[in-house]
């Protein structure tokens, strides 16, 4: 006989066995006894909190988050009755979310279906995950499975003892990993694949620059040209970007959206602007593209470094492979991407290196990501400029 609720088991990731309220860990708090994280955390929720207030989350409301989680992946109503078993893993601590991987098993189902669920704790974090859940639904109006970002399943508060907890339950990409950029002095640079044990695995040179292709794709088809809204803030060095190789090469998934919106305006509403105007914003929005894609963080935490100029090349590769899926105003595809890069040959590399010293001044970055920007904006500027020549020659 079926039972009416599922069974749940409470884990960290890389401690083997389950926990209990018997367990010192469960009483633990949740950041650790001495993180920075402490600063800013509210210092009494501790791992048993966590992992109630996780469970309580995923089955309040009907459907609940995890109900509606089901029905994505199995295309139909699933009862909680059907659900034998639930275990939340908590994965890290993270900058600003305290994020879970959630396994289901339902009777009669071959596989385990998988969730990611981020839990804010701190200001920061609180501040910022139901504007991030709002900004995944609606990049995400009809989500399915192939989408570049994770789909979402519901956002909510909870209260324990020792504080709140907010959480939103999303898509997981399984065995996709995070990368970074590691032992990257001048030319001995790779990238590491992060596994899920804390190992890490060097990707081979081959796929080296197909991330910043893909990535560069997936920002692009997002960016909204009439209104300049793009996806924005993003950085590599926080794990923003996922990979999985397939069949050669790497699919890419972006995990996280912290903010849409326009980085830039004119005095001119949206419905208004012409071809000039859309351009324009084009121009800024592929320029920003090509510095940050390069700029990543040794292992994730370490000193800043900007990647291999070959980067600019894969990242208008991705862009104009995206451009090519929109129509704007009735231009074609082809004639869109024609004319746009018509318009990218009245500019050379002292014009790039001016409009990235606007962005800079109207986005400032930190301090040390400044001085390494600042150290290569002349030398960015100018093999930007090259690549697009070089493009127009191929």
């Amino acid at each position: 006989m079926t039972s009416p609720h599922p069974t749940f088991s409470c884990h960290i990731s890389g401690i083997s066995g389950a926990l209990s309220s018997e367990n010192p860990l469960w009483h633990t708090p949740l950041a650790g006894t001495s993180t920075p994280e402490q600063n800013f955390s509210s210092p009494g929720v501790t791992i048993g909190d966590y992992f109630e207030s996780a469970i309580t989350f995923l089955l309040q409301g009907r459907p609940g988050p995890l109900e509606r989680g089901l029905a994505f992946h199995l295309h139909r109503e699933v009862a909680l009755e059907e659900v034998e078993d639930i275990g939340v893993f908590l994965e890290k601590h993270g900058a600003f979310y305290h994020p879970a991987r959630v396994e289901v098993k339902i009777n009669a189902h071959p596989s385990v279906l998988t969730f990611a669920l981020n839990a804010a704790i701190s200001d920061r974090g609180l501040a910022l995950i139901s504007t991030e859940y709002h900004c995944l639904e609606k990049l995400l109006a009809c989500p399915s499975l192939g989408s570049p970002l994770p789909a979402v399943f519901g956002l909510g508060k909870t209260s324990c003892p020792n504080g709140d907890i907010a959480f939103f339950l999303a898509h997981w990409f399984k065995d996709y990993q995070e990368f970074h950029i590691t032992n990257s002095k001048k030319g001995t640079e790779h990238i590491d694949l992060w596994q899920s044990d804390g190992n890490t695995v060097k990707m081979p040179r081959s796929h080296f620059f197909t991330i910043h292709d893909k990535a560069a794709e997936i920002l692009t088809s997002f960016y909204t040209p009439h209104t300049f809204e793009q996806i924005f803030p993003w950085h590599h060095a926080a794990g923003d970007f996922i990979v999985k190789e397939v069949n050669e090469s790497l699919d890419v998934k972006l995990i996280t959206v912290r903010g849409y919106g326009a980085l830039f305006d004119i005095d001119k509403p949206p419905e208004k602007r012409n071809m000039e105007d859309i351009f324009q914003g084009l121009l800024l929005f592929l320029v920003n593209l090509s510095l940050r894609m390069r700029i990543d963080r040794v292992d994730g935490t370490g000193r800043y470094h900007l990647v291999h100029s070959d980067a600019i090349k894969a990242t208008l590769t991705g862009f104009f492979r995206a451009l090519g899926h929109k129509t704007i105003d009735g231009c074609s595809h082809e004639t869109l991407q024609k004319n746009f890069y018509e318009f990218l040959g009245q500019f050379d590399a002292a014009d790039f290196k001016h409009i990235l010293t606007l962005i800079l001044n109207a986005h400032p970055h930190p301090e040390m990501e400044e001085k390494l920007i600042q150290k290569n904006l002349d030398s960015h500027a100018k093999d930007l400029y090259h690549a697009i020549w070089v493009m127009g020659k191929n």
